[in-house]
């Protein structure tokens, strides 16, 4: 992610992708410990406990099990 990242920037006809981008590298190193031990409970667990702006939250929204009704709110960082 972070040469990705790299290779963005100063593009200025990557603004959008740099921005999703990044919010997926802080996503990554915020839950790195849940993805290297329980990389099947991500959806589960680091999709849920993530700011509800993450713009990564939001494009796996659909990815978010349904049967959890109740979820914490999540103020940005």
């Amino acid at each position: 992610m972070t040469k990705l990242e790299a290779l963005l920037q100063g593009r200025a006809d990557a603004y959008a992708s740099l921005q999703v981008v990044q919010d997926a590298r802080r996503f990554i190193m915020y839950h790195k410990w849940a993805i290297e031990k329980s990389p099947l409970q991500t959806y589960a667990s680091a999709l849920l406990f993530s700011p509800a702006s993450s713009l990564i939250r939001g494009l796996f929204k659909e990815e978010e099990l349904k049967w959890i009704t109740i979820k914490p709110a999540i103020g940005d960082k």
